[in-house]
């Protein structure tokens, strides 16, 4: 799944495309409806087999264009036996998890999603999210997450998030630390930008 849109939150977007290239240069390939960037940030998904990937977003708002390229690994985190999906950010709504790239000083808060799956039948994971300024940096700011039930037995999902409304603009890291028994088997970082 991709999430994509301008830097400039009066930009809108009215064509993009996503290329996946494999190790071979063999392309998978996305192209967006004019529904698709009604959304904002605008969702593509691609099914690919597992691997790592160079992934190319192009878009353009008719008045200028760009590309982004970045590295990418079709695959799910080891956390020990268990496996974690990608840190998601973005604001709270009613039906949970709002995507979002950037964060604004209207945003109240910024909130991480984590799924974490294959967990053993009577196995406890415990999730901490950090905030910090980089990813390795000391923790400005962090929580023991509780864990719900996922859609089926064996996931749970960490959800919860920091107060950044009286932050200055910037970048941030927000980390996502899984424990069984108390031994750190898994990490996943997402950077968390707000503009004024």
């Amino acid at each position: 799944v991709v999430l994509f849109e301008p830097e400039d939150p009066a930009s809108k977007v009215t064509a993009a495309s996503i290329g996946l290239y494999d190790a071979k240069g063999r392309l998978t390939r996305w192209t967006a409806e004019p529904l698709d960037l009604t959304a904002r940030p605008a969702v593509a998904g691609i099914i690919v087999s597992p691997g790592d990937y160079r992934m190319r977003v192009a878009a353009s708002t008719g008045a200028a264009a760009g590309t982004v390229d970045t590295e990418v690994s079709a695959a799910l985190p080891d956390a020990g036996s268990m496996t974690t999906s990608a840190l998601l950010l973005g604001l709270s709504g009613p039906n949970g998890l709002l995507p979002r790239l950037q964060f604004s000083s209207a945003d109240k808060g910024a909130f991480g999603y984590l799924e974490i799956y294959k967990v053993p039948k009577g196995g406890a994971p415990q999730v901490r999210f950090e905030l910090a300024a980089t990813v390795d940096g000391p923790a400005l700011a962090s929580e023991d997450v509780p864990l719900t039930p996922g859609p089926r037995d064996d996931v749970r999902i960490a959800f919860s998030g920091f107060a950044i409304d009286g932050m200055p603009p910037g970048d941030l890291v927000l980390r996502a630390i899984v424990s069984m028994d108390g031994k750190s088997v898994g990490r996943a970082h997402r950077t968390l930008r707000k503009v004024k």
